[in-house]
């Protein structure tokens, strides 16, 4: 949660940014003026100032500009990795006094949604939906509803830990096995010095204990980190999320699975080319076939939900190009 503001700044600075823009009911009262005067001045005075402002002002004029994408029964936020780190850490910034979710659905994640009616409203609640799969990319391109690129978890934690260094902002990192997430945070603050990180590995099936689950939301809650990394595999990081947001004292939840273990240095992705082509689900089966075989081979089932789509696509579009019968 936001609670470091500059030294200099006075109350009615402070106010001014957390209450931006000013409500005005048609006559500017000497209170209204004294906020816009206070804005200002932090906007001369301090870097961090101007950034809350743009970051109000964006969020205040349109919000999300981009409209989102439907597909498979989800919705999905057309933005790349840089726009999508941009706006997390704008979520951060502002904050709201309740924790958001952020989901990164793959395919694997879209056919768990199809089958779980409540797992899929958690995901449709989510602040933000990025695609962390290029079969989901290719199927809003064949719809004509092109997703910019494939944006994954593994993605998103170095890059988002780095933008969250240079806004002043501290990140926890929860989940992984033991000593992983330690050693995810090492290798951030070697990237990024300044990084304010926690990070606790829970034992397993801590969620059934209420001593345990306790202890975890108390660990994350000591810090009161902006941004909070969930890696406990999926659907059972984004349920804990939406079942304890009320309870956890953060801005920003995300669900990125392995992305710790890739940030600690002990899963290695695939190379670039075959994330590209979408094939590193390839090079995971390769890697640990015992775990990931069944799990990518159900898969498959994914090409009747593009077959399905792509039906419903041409159906609308032959109603849409029909004449209107008077």
């Amino acid at each position: 949660m936001r609670t470091w503001w500059p030294a200099f700044a006075s109350s009615s600075a402070i106010d001014a940014v957390r209450c931006w823009p000013p409500e005005t009911t048609g006559k500017i009262c000497k209170a209204d003026m004294m906020r816009i005067l206070a804005t200002w001045w932090i906007l001369r005075r301090n870097e961090y100032g101007v950034h809350i402002v743009s970051c109000k002002t964006k969020l205040y004029f349109g919000g999300n500009f981009m409209q989102r994408v439907n597909l498979a029964s989800l919705s999905f936020d057309p933005l790349n990795l840089d726009q999508a780190v941009q706006r997390i850490i704008e979520l951060a910034v502002i904050g709201a006094g309740d924790c958001r979710l952020v989901v990164t659905p793959n395919v694997d994640h879209v056919l768990r949604c199809r089958r779980s009616s409540s797992l899929a409203a958690i995901y449709r609640g989510a602040v933000l939906s990025l695609a962390d799969g290029m079969p989901i990319v290719w199927l809003s391109r064949l719809q004509g509803k092109p997703l910019p690129e494939r944006v994954t978890g593994a993605d998103l934690l170095p890059a988002l830990a780095v933008a969250a260094a240079r806004a002043n902002l501290s990140i926890f990192l929860f989940g992984g096995p033991p000593g992983a997430a330690e050693a995810a945070a090492d290798q951030l603050r070697s990237r990024a010095a300044a990084l304010k990180v926690g990070y606790y590995a829970p034992p397993y099936g801590f969620e059934s204990d209420l001593d345990e689950n306790g202890r975890a939301i108390a660990e994350i809650n000591a810090l009161k980190p902006d941004i909070l990394f969930v890696g406990l595999g999926s659907p059972k990081q984004e349920v804990w999320i939406a079942k304890y947001a009320k309870d956890l004292h953060v801005d920003v939840a995300l669900g990125v699975g392995a992305a710790i273990e890739f940030a600690a240095g002990r899963l290695k992705r695939a190379p670039k080319w075959m994330q590209n082509w979408g094939l590193e689900w390839i090079y995971r089966i390769l890697k640990d076939p015992r775990r990931l075989f069944w799990r990518y081979a159900s898969n498959v089932a994914f090409l009747v939900v593009i077959i399905d789509e792509l039906r419903q696509f041409a159906r609308q579009k032959f109603r849409s190009k029909s004449p209107n019968k008077t």
